[in-house]
């Protein structure tokens, strides 16, 4: 009966996740990414040519994305499977230490139809489409590998180690695929700590009571579950790193974890400016000029950095790069300059520039910060409080289950574009926003500069009315600092078939409402024109897919949701200090439950900081989505504690 339920509910399951469509978006960093270094391993290329993005994200995607299309299998479809088996192996560690089979089943069935895949931000190809099974597989794995003994004295602690060599094998492999996906990985090891710690604790005292603590069986019987998964884990990363060594002459699996590049970023953070504090603000006009004035390496940067190339990254209305994107524009300046030719050489001057400003701080040539290396900003004292507010923002997106709208955008790029997603992933994306009726009317936000005289700008000859403002261009003045320059910011809204007029002493450029973000390839003369942002009106928020019951199901998530992981982490509390102060010990049932409560909390918090310090960005609902699986282990402990509670019955 239950293998029959779970049989069902896992085929319902994939029907509604492959009523939503994939999203392809033709992002250099993201998703684009992930399928150009696919495309190369399909091919035997391993991760392709080596340039300013090869390294900069792990492997472990691109790799999947590759073994789905080598099956020929939508890609849709093989993420899904591997959150199946991601549930499955949640549901069997929830069964087994609590000891009820229907709560193993139950858990598998709010796993299975966990409604945030269903949303618009997860329709895209994303890495954290593998990242959330697999977090969760590195918590289940290691749950069931150490906290399924009882207590020393119980039979069960002493299984011999075939009986958990399939968790440990299953840890290994995991946790291994973790910490290739994503790069932020020590939001589990709170969880993953407990149950080793719990495990070390019980296994040390059963150990000692049979007097062979100090001798070399007792030393393999305590150290060989460990030793396994990390053998594994570390075998298949330091393949990652040799293959990378191979092709690239670099021993390490991402420049955003190991490297020279980390070093660099680090020492520009730590220049000290006067330009007035805000959130997200990198690397502001005063603090650049200080490092061009110590530092040969940094004096190559200027003229991509304080020219129309590094304008164009600036964000909108903020005068300065930001703490989301400065990253890739000092990789992209770095390439500009021709030296992703090769990773020695990118890394030599990486290292020259890292050690031109740590020695010009250290000497006291320009104000510096203590010597860091790390792309976190400086943190104000404000922001840690701003990130407990955000926390509870964050708690209510989590815990209801949130990713978005029901379905997928429009796809974002061009017909070649969707045809190289169809390709790779096996599956028919959206239809373009131009395609798309919500698209009719746009709205185009951007600059244009002239170095020489002024700039008018007005609508062309186009079928319908434009509604044009025009703001001031002083911050886009001050980027570039040529004398007898001219800059606007205008935002247009019409038809998406109607354009601009952009005139300069006797030059006009017409610019086209369909045109998308970035710089405006159309430009004559001198002009210099970007598009920051470019969208549907309204904004693209309708979506292609999904069904009443993607519908129906996430609206029933959704509103009680909250309430149920709210009144589990409350009873967790309550629960735990009934189990110390009166039963006097901690099962492995409740370290389980601990566990996942700390895996739960940890990534919500981790979002938060990063929301108050360093990332500005829309996805929060993609971010913090790897935490919402835990709120269902959370909340099937707290009813399988119940079952706990209840009174041994006599044998009728």
């Amino acid at each position: 009966m239950h293998l029959a339920i779970i049989v069902v509910v896992a085929v319902l399951s994939v029907g509604l996740r492959m009523a939503v469509p994939v999203q392809a978006i033709a992002s250099t960093y993201d998703d684009l990414l992930f399928i150009r270094l696919a495309d190369f391993l399909c091919r035997g290329e391993w991760l392709g040519p080596y340039d300013n993005l090869t390294l900069a994200k792990g492997a472990g995607y691109p790799a999947f994305i590759c073994a789905s299309s080598w099956l020929g299998l939508p890609l849709r479809l093989s993420e899904h499977l591997l959150y199946l088996l991601a549930c499955g192996v949640s549901s069997l560690a929830v069964g087994t230490l609590s000891g009820r089979k229907w709560l193993s089943t139950a858990t598998f069935m709010a796993l299975a139809l966990l409604p945030i895949f269903w949303g618009a931000d997860l329709s895209r190809v994303i890495r954290e489409n593998i990242y959330i099974p697999i977090s969760l597989l590195v918590l289940s794995c290691a749950a069931l590998a150490y906290a399924v003994d009882g207590p020393a004295d119980h039979p069960r602690f002493h299984r011999p180690l075939s009986h958990r060599i399939l968790a440990l094998l299953g840890l290994g492999v995991s946790a291994a695929a973790y910490w290739l996906t994503r790069e932020e990985t020590p939001w589990l090891y709170p969880a993953v700590g407990l149950l080793l710690l719990h495990w070390g604790v019980l296994r040390c005292r059963a150990i000692r009571r049979t007097g062979t603590l100090l001798s070399r069986d007792g030393s393999v019987r305590l150290m060989l579950p460990l030793l396994i998964p990390t053998a594994v884990a570390g075998g298949i990363i330091l393949t990652i790193c040799t293959l990378n060594h191979s092709h690239y002459g670099v021993f390490r699996d991402n420049d955003f974890r190991q490297g020279p590049f980390v070093d660099a970023y680090g020492a520009i953070s730590r220049i000290t400016y006067r330009t007035p504090w805000k959130r997200y603000l990198a690397f502001p006009p005063d603090a650049r000029q200080a490092a061009y004035s110590v530092s040969p390496a940094a004096a190559q940067l200027q003229p991509f950095l304080e020219g129309p190339k590094g304008a164009a990254y600036m964000a909108p209305g903020f005068g300065s790069y930001d703490t989301t994107g400065f990253m890739w524009v000092l990789r992209d300046a770095v390439a500009d300059l021709g030296l992703y030719r090769d990773a020695g050489t990118a890394d030599a001057f990486y290292r020259r520039l890292a050690g031109e400003i740590d020695a010009a701080c250290d000497r006291g040539a320009i104000a510096c910060l203590p010597a860091r290396s790390t792309f976190m900003p400086p943190v104000q004292p404000n922001q840690l409080t701003d990130a407990l507010v955000s926390a509870y923002d964050f708690f209510w997106k989590a815990s209801g289950f949130r990713s978005g709208p029901v379905g997928a955008r429009p796809s974002i790029g061009t017909e070649e574009t969707v045809r190289h997603f169809a390709g790779v992933t096996h599956s028919l994306p959206t239809p373009l926003e131009s395609g798309s009726a919500a698209a009719d009317l746009r709205s185009v936000s951007g600059w244009a500069y002239s170095p020489h005289g002024p700039l008018s700008i007005g609508a062309d000859q186009a079928p319908t009315a434009l509604r044009i403002e025009l703001g001031s261009g002083d911050d886009v003045l001050a980027a570039f600092g040529t004398a007898g320059a001219s800059a606007l910011r205008f935002r247009a809204t019409g038809d998406s078939a109607a354009a601009l007029s952009i005139r300069q002493d006797g030059t006009t450029v017409r610019l086209p409402l369909s045109a998308p973000p970035g710089p405006f390839a159309g430009t004559a003369g001198d002009l210099v024109i970007t598009i920051d942002q470019s969208a549907a009106v309204p904004p693209p928020a309708e979506t292609i897919g999904g069904s009443p019951a993607n519908v129906a199901i996430t609206g029933l998530y959704r509103a009680a949701g909250p309430w149920l992981v709210s009144i589990s982490l409350i009873w967790l509390g309550l629960f735990t200090l009934w189990s110390v102060l009166r039963q006097r010990r901690i099962d492995g049932f409740l370290i389980f439950w601990l566990a996942v409560a700390a895996a739960f909390t940890t990534r919500i918090m981790l979002v938060s900081f990063l929301n108050a310090v360093a990332l500005r960005s829309d996805y929060h609902y993609l971010y913090v989505s790897p935490a919402v699986p835990f709120g269902i282990l959370v909340v099937a402990c707290a009813v399988g504690s119940l079952w706990r509670l209840r009174p041994p019955q006599i044998g009728r």
